[in-house]
């Protein structure tokens, strides 16, 4: 199965073979577009570890974009102090058929945490 594509049949996110290092390029399957309003249920969110100091990334910015009609910055949220975020990136209705990056600004969190 060309997951690279999006061709696949299930329904969960994966993390695109071609992105590069701090960016994770995410699409959703092309059958969750016929899924119910009443049966879609999923959301994105994230948590990051430094594994290099054995902790959460707490503070690190997070870039969300949409690439499916030109690059298109949706949100832009910072990491909590269990390396999470507050809320879903996207939840409910937000969560389409589409390609999207995350953008982990890491360079800037590794300079603020020596």
């Amino acid at each position: 199965m060309d997951h690279s594509r999006g061709r696949g049949t299930c329904s969960y996110l994966f993390r695109h073979p071609g992105a590069s290092a701090g960016m994770t390029k995410l699409w959703f399957p092309s059958n969750l577009a016929t899924k119910s309003r009443e049966t879609r249920m999923g959301r994105l969110t994230t948590h990051i570890l430094d594994t290099a100091l054995g902790r959460p990334a707490k503070g690190l910015k997070i870039e969300l974009w949409s690439l499916d009609e030109g690059p298109s910055l949706l949100k832009t949220v910072v990491t909590n102090q269990d390396g999470r975020v507050d809320a879903p990136l996207l939840d409910g209705e937000e969560l389409k058929v589409g390609q999207y990056e995350l953008r982990f600004h890491a360079g800037a969190y590794l300079r603020e945490s020596g």
